[in-house]
């Protein structure tokens, strides 16, 4: 029985692909359940087959139902060669059903070189999805710390909100709760948290997380006690003296300027 193209393409038999196109050169383009050839090539990552559809001038902007065009398939492809052969600055920020751009899908799935090229390439580090995400928000949720190093390359925008009001600080805290990942935002930029700042300094950035998430800022810090700070989570002693010590100098301050 004889395959069809979409069957060639998937399975990688550039000869077969190109007797059937020469034959009936309108089927590069055809499609099934909104596939086409070049979207079952990008899928299964057959090179020499989305090189030769290109070549014959294979539609880069056709999507499925979901909104999935060849670019954002080859994102999650970990392909270099695919992924440059597709690209279109014509839909490098379109969306899929969920608001996911090419970058979306290469930061997903950890695609770094795919990561960089989009970003060079007019990709939008700050676009949104549905739910008010950014690339960041969904490294930081994957706790992606090569990723997030990358993202923090290209200067994003870090103070975003997402529609449940999160920013990445705050989704490192709720989903991976990695307080190196905390730091190393914190670290990229001024600090605008200034107790952030203040536990950066005393080297204990690790308990930031602990204490973001019971929404003690500085003032809150500077009006605790040691047993406070217990309650609070910081439960070894060094790390609690020392903070206590630095509350004491906090008050201190704060009395010579009354």
């Amino acid at each position: 029985m004889e395959q069809n193209l979409h069957t060639q393409c998937s399975l990688g038999n550039l000869k077969s692909v190109m007797e059937s196109i020469t034959r009936n050169p309108s089927s590069i383009n055809s499609s099934i359940q909104g596939w086409s050839p070049l979207l079952f090539a990008c899928y299964h990552g057959r090179e020499d087959i989305v090189a030769y559809l290109i070549q014959m001038k294979a539609d880069l902007l056709i999507a499925d139902s979901q909104g999935q065009t060849a670019l954002l398939i080859a994102a999650s492809s970990n392909n270099m060669a695919i992924l440059s052969s597709v690209y279109d600055e014509r839909i490098v920020n379109s969306e899929d059903s969920n608001g996911w751009t090419p970058l979306f899908h290469a930061v997903n799935v950890g695609f770094e070189l795919g990561i960089h090229y989009l970003l060079q390439h007019k990709a939008d580090i700050n676009h949104r999805d549905k739910s008010g995400w950014t690339v960041l928000m969904l490294a930081c949720s994957n706790g992606a710390q090569n990723i997030i190093h990358i993202l923090l390359k290209y200067n994003p925008d870090k103070e975003t909100v997402n529609e449940k009001k999160e920013s990445a600080e705050d989704i490192i805290i709720k989903y991976s709760r990695r307080s190196s990942l905390v730091s190393l935002l914190q670290l990229q930029t001024p600090h605008s948290d200034a107790l952030a700042k203040l536990l950066h300094e005393l080297n204990l950035d690790k308990y930031y997380p602990v204490l973001k998430s019971q929404q003690i800022g500085l003032n809150e810090f500077s009006r605790m006690n040691e047993e406070d700070l217990k309650t609070a989570g910081i439960t070894l002693l060094g790390p609690r003296r020392k903070m206590y010590l630095a509350i004491c100098k906090l008050k201190g301050a704060e009395y010579k300027r009354d």
